[in-house]
């Protein structure tokens, strides 16, 4: 439940930003929603298990 909030706050977050930056820079509208989709997607997914780390189960042990 608090990936998905965290990756839902992360979308919401960025796309502002990067419309925001668009406004400003005067570049293609299209940089907010391709910002926070891929930031939403990294922090939801996190690949490399930097911010949702995996707990050892009990009476688990890695081989």
């Amino acid at each position: 439940m608090k990936r998905l909030t965290s990756a839902s706050l992360w979308i919401y977050a960025t796309w502002y930003l990067g419309s925001a930056v668009s406004a400003v820079l005067g570049v293609l509208d299209l940089l907010g929603p391709v910002l926070g989709i891929s930031a939403g997607l990294i922090v939801g997914i996190d690949p490399r298990q930097v911010i949702w780390r995996r707990t050892a189960r009990e009476g688990w042990s890695p081989a």
